[in-house]
């Protein structure tokens, strides 16, 4: 995404509380605390797992391994779970174009965000953001 285009539209960063209905659950294993900060509570989700593994220090399979098995859901549920709700705060709280939403929540492509949405939540991104301004 052209920064100049986030700062046009300002997008800030959408961020989650670890308490949220939304957010996480805290977890008391060190490695996926970390990887759930990086997740929630950066500017924007992570493209990529690999992403995750290299700015904790440690090869992908310990990560997800780890994250499994203390966190009870895999480390891409985690990252798409994040990706639609800053999706949806952006959709609901602006009129941000959807391109640039995709982009910002971290979905590789407006496609991308249009099959998530679908498949999750049963409702296209248009139409999310058309029931918010209804309300």
């Amino acid at each position: 995404m052209n920064l100049n285009h986030a700062k046009q539209f300002d997008l800030g960063s959408p961020r989650v509380s670890l308490n949220g209905n939304d957010g996480p659950v805290p977890s008391n294993d060190f490695l996926v605390s970390e990887v759930l900060g990086i997740i929630w509570n950066s500017g924007r989700p992570p493209r990529s797992i690999e992403m995750i593994a290299e700015q904790v220090g440690c090869t992908r399979r310990t990560m997800e391994r780890h994250f499994r098995n203390n966190h009870g859901r895999t480390l891409l549920q985690e990252l798409t779970a994040c990706r639609i709700q800053r999706a949806k705060c952006l959709l609901g709280e602006t009129n941000v174009p959807i391109k640039y939403v995709a982009d910002a929540a971290g979905f590789s492509s407006v496609t991308t965000l249009y099959k998530v949405f679908q498949r999750e939540l049963g409702i296209a991104p248009g139409e999310y953001r058309e029931s918010q301004t209804r309300k």
